[in-house]
C-alpha cells in the first residue's frame, strides 16, 4: 500500500508547512518530498511513513488510506491546538481560561 502523494500535499498545505518545513521535520531533502507528492511515498520505508504522519497530526493508517477515510485522527484536542496555534498560542489560552474561571469564582462569592 502506497501513500497518495496528492493526499499528502494536501495535508501538508492544510496544515500551512512549506514543503521546506516538513521535508526539514522529517529529515529528508525537499526534492525529495516534492517527488513523493507527485507520485507517492515509497512504502517500504516505515519509518518515513511513522515521522510522515507525526509531523501532519494523522495516524499512519490515514496516510495509508488518504482521502478515502474519516478515521479519527490519532492526535489529542490538546496536541491539536498546539499545532494550530503554537506552544505560545496555547498557553494563553489556557491563562484566559484560567482567569476568567477565577472571576466566575469571585463574582459567585460576590453575590452570595
Amino acid at each position: 500500500m502506497k501513500i497518495d502523494g496528492k493526499y499528502l500535499r494536501k495535508l501538508r498545505q492544510g496544515r500551512g508547512l512549506s514543503l521546506r518545513a516538513l521535508a526539514d521535520k522529517i529529515y529528508v531533502s525537499k526534492s525529495t518530498l516534492q517527488r513523493w507528492e507527485l507520485s507517492h511515498v515509497p512504502e517500504e520505508d516505515e519509518e518515513i511513513c511513522a515521522r510522515l504522519a507525526e509531523a501532519l497530526g494523522v495516524g499512519v493508517e490515514e496516510l495509508y488510506a488518504g482521502d478515502r477515510t474519516s478515521a479519527k485522527r490519532s492526535v489529542s484536542p490538546e496536541k491539536l491546538a498546539e499545532m494550530k496555534f503554537g506552544v505560545k498560542g496555547l498557553a494563553a489560552a489556557l491563562i484566559a481560561l484560567g482567569v476568567l474561571l477565577v472571576a466566575g469564582i469571585v463574582l459567585i462569592f460576590a453575590i452570595v
